[in-house]
C-alpha cells in the first residue's frame, strides 16, 4: 500500500463543483492551465466559465442531476 506524506486533506461537505468555485475565487486572475503545444493559457476564472458553459450545455440537452 502506498501512503501520502502529505498531510490529511479536509475534505469538506460540498459537491465538487462548488468546493472548485469557492476555493479558486481568490486565485480568479491567476493562472491555471498552460497547454504547452499551443501556448493557450487559462486563469481560474477560464475554466470556471467553461465548466459553467458546459453545464448550461448539458442541461439544455436535457441531462439531469445525478445523471453525470
Amino acid at each position: 500500500m502506498i501512503r501520502s506524506r502529505l498531510p490529511k486533506l479536509e475534505v469538506p461537505g460540498l459537491p465538487f463543483h462548488e468546493y472548485f468555485f469557492k476555493s479558486t475565487r481568490k486565485y480568479a486572475d491567476n493562472l491555471a492551465m498552460l497547454n504547452y503545444d499551443t501556448k493557450e493559457q487559462f486563469t481560474f476564472n477560464d475554466l470556471i466559465t467553461k465548466a459553467k458553459f458546459i453545464g448550461r450545455a448539458l442541461v439544455a440537452m436535457g441531462v439531469e442531476r445525478g445523471e453525470v
